[in-house]
């Protein structure tokens, strides 16, 4: 499988780390499951990602799976896990969590020129009238003034 490059702009560190996985799904009506999805590793085989400290974008490689195409009629599901590790001495399970998915595109053609658009023969006609504004023959409706507090206020 290809390597792909993958950024994560982290604002609030949480420390931990972070897991990727893919779900090729067949039909445009297909809906993902846990079963679906494939964990993803680094090119040096690991699947978790330790976060560094700091708050900044985060660079990192992950490997598809050999021979996945998600185009046509289908579309893989990209799946980042962020688990926490604020708590120390806790399981995952006892860590804050964050996921986040995306519909993406993975073809053998990818970088190559796409098919163009064919330019539309039909030359712009310019338009000859202005737009004329027409005074308004309305009177502006004053408006209601608050009246001065009593000096003598009534029980």
């Amino acid at each position: 499988g290809a390597t792909v490059d993958i950024q994560i702009q982290i604002t609030a560190n949480h420390k931990g780390f972070f897991e990727f996985g893919l779900c090729k799904l067949n039909g445009k009506a297909d809906k993902e499951t846990e079963e679906c999805f494939q964990s993803l590793a680094q090119p040096n085989g690991e699947k978790q990602w330790q976060l560094p400290a700091g708050a900044q974008t985060f660079s990192m490689q992950y490997k598809l799976p050999s021979g996945v195409t998600c185009d046509g009629d289908s579309h893989c599901v990209l799946r980042w896990w962020y688990a926490g590790g604020n708590n120390p001495g806790q399981p995952v399970n006892g860590q804050e969590q964050f996921w986040n998915c995306a519909d993406i595109y993975i073809s053998n053609n990818c970088g190559g020129n796409g098919p163009s658009p064919n330019p539309s023969s039909a030359k712009p006609t310019p338009s000859t009238s202005l737009p004329n504004p027409q005074p308004s023959s309305q009177k502006p409706q004053p408006s209601q003034s608050t009246p001065a507090p009593s000096k003598n206020p009534m029980p």
